[in-house]
């Protein structure tokens, strides 16, 4: 792939909104990761109850960054990547959606915390900034 291409092909993702691209070719491969968020991707959070730094607990929403259908589980897998329950990293992935039929984007918890609900079913079509999950944090 040449300079040129590889712009064009940056542009195009950018775009689309696409957090993260892999091409192979025989003898080849190309892995784009986007990182333009100024925080983690695909969280919003908001308060429950009382006030920060009180003990209170704190309920993330981790959001679609694309519109797609909604994957719990890698195509090439049976077992969900999370289930309700759960204790994730910032950098666990959570679930999967697939766009253009190809291209699957990773949906990062963003925070550390356990997965209280997930919000969507698998093969949900989803839009960005569509709650995908809810992490507790704080006092459980």
């Amino acid at each position: 792939m040449r300079l040129p291409e590889l712009a064009e092909l940056l542009q195009w993702l950018e775009d689309a909104g696409v957090d993260s691209f892999e091409m192979k070719q025989p003898g080849s491969m190309i892995r784009v990761v986007m990182q333009r968020h100024t925080q983690p991707i695909g969280l919003r959070s908001r308060p429950e109850g009382q006030r920060p730094g009180s003990g209170a607990q704190t309920v993330h929403q981790v959001v679609a960054q694309v519109r797609g259908t909604f994957l719990a589980a890698h195509p090439l897998r049976t077992a969900a990547l999370t289930e309700v329950g759960a204790t994730v990293t910032a950098s666990d992935v959570l679930g999967l959606v697939r766009s253009g039929g190809v291209l699957y984007h990773p949906i990062v918890s963003g925070k550390n915390g356990r997965v209280n609900r997930r919000l969507v079913s698998d093969g949900d079509l989803v839009e960005p900034g569509m709650p995908l999950f809810e992490l507790h944090r704080g006092k459980q």
